[in-house]
């Protein structure tokens, strides 16, 4: 799937701030050694690193630097994190934003350790994340025999150089540097999680999902959705109209706690484990749920998406956790799956 665009997507893109660059006679300093510290370490105790070491954090990415592998690392300060806007980095700080964070965080690494005495002007870097950064270097020019000389890289300032760490240094900068595949598709993530998302779509007006959210309840379920861990959802949520389509006397049934175990499975088979968006989609596409050996089948004609047979009637509803496709039916899974409440109504089984 392509990742973090939606034709159907109706939420306004974040952009990020960056920090100033500073006068032309600023000065770089640097700090004494780690005492042996890795990367991670030494960026776990440096006080104005904590929102980097939040992000290394969301991104799983602290293991790479507690091993032996050397890096030079571009970090950015707290002071520069708090100039980036505040909805997208909140959003780039979860689930959905990881993938995006990871890009972000590897745009300030380079493979090997580089002191920044070793740096030259106009050098460009190959990043980690495989774009390449451009270095400055601007000298003072009333005295060119100071040592220390102003560092740039991109658009951040080096502010505190050679941090030594057993591998590799680390230099502080003053500005978040954004890599051009955030910047031009930065994360979408909506007011909360799918669970937020479905409860906030109830406070329309009439209110759409209130039976989902019933039965999400009545399957224990709620807490799943809720998660700010874990793989990516996409909910196909099927709206009060398409629950009062069932047979009332199935619904009632499969309300009932003697069929939570077959209404989780219903509810299961609305759902898949990775990120779809409604531009995603390919025709006659199949895609697995999360209901064991259930797959569902798109259908794209004249800009409508099916899944199943069932309408996309809202798509993209972003969530801080993956995102959730309004659907006009409710689906039920193919044999030889058994619904325990057939039998009450047979004559009127649900058409998926």
């Amino acid at each position: 799937m392509a990742k973090l665009v939606g034709a159907f997507a109706a939420a306004t893109i974040a952009t990020v701030v960056l920090s100033g660059c500073g006068g032309d006679d600023s000065t770089t300093t640097t700090r004494a050694p780690s005492g042996g510290k890795s990367i991670a370490e030494l960026a776990g105790a440096t006080k104005d690193l904590s929102t980097l070491v939040a992000a290394l954090t969301a991104a799983d990415l602290v293991k790479v630097f507690e091993g032996t592998d050397e890096y030079t690392v571009f970090a950015p300060t707290d002071n520069a994190f708090s100039k980036v806007d505040k909805t997208l980095l909140g959003c780039l700080l979860q689930p959905v934003g990881k993938a995006s964070l990871t890009e972000l965080l590897e745009y300030h690494v380079v493979k090997g350790s580089t002191l920044a005495a070793n740096l030259t002007n106009n050098e460009e870097l190959t990043t980690l994340e495989g774009e390449k950064l451009n270095v400055s270097i601007i000298n003072n020019i009333k005295d060119p025999s100071i040592v220390n000389r102003k560092v740039m890289v991109g658009d951040a300032t080096v502010v505190t150089a050679d941090i030594m760490a057993n591998n590799g240094v680390v230099h502080e900068i003053d500005a978040v540097l954004v890599p051009s595949t955030v910047s031009k598709s930065p994360p979408q993530c909506g007011s909360g999680t799918i669970a937020d998302t479905a409860v906030a779509l109830n406070k329309a007006e009439p209110p759409e999902l209130t039976t989902l959210v019933a039965a999400l309840t009545a399957a224990d379920l709620v807490g799943a959705f809720n998660k700010t861990t874990g793989d990516l959802l996409t909910v196909f949520a099927p709206t009060d109209a398409a629950f009062a389509a069932v047979p009332k006397a199935m619904l009632t049934c499969l309300l009932l706690p003697a069929n939570k175990a077959a209404l989780a499975e219903i509810l299961e088979f609305h759902v898949v484990p990775q990120y779809v968006l409604a531009a995603d989609v390919k025709n006659e596409e199949k895609v697995d749920t999360l209901l064991k050996d259930n797959q569902l089948t798109f259908g794209v004609a004249k800009g409508a998406v099916t899944v199943n047979g069932a309408l996309v009637t809202q798509a993209d509803v972003f969530a801080t956790n993956g995102v959730v496709h309004v659907i006009d039916a409710v689906l039920l899974p193919a044999a030889p799956w058994k619904n325990p409440c057939a039998s009450v109504e047979p004559e009127n089984e649900i058409q998926v």
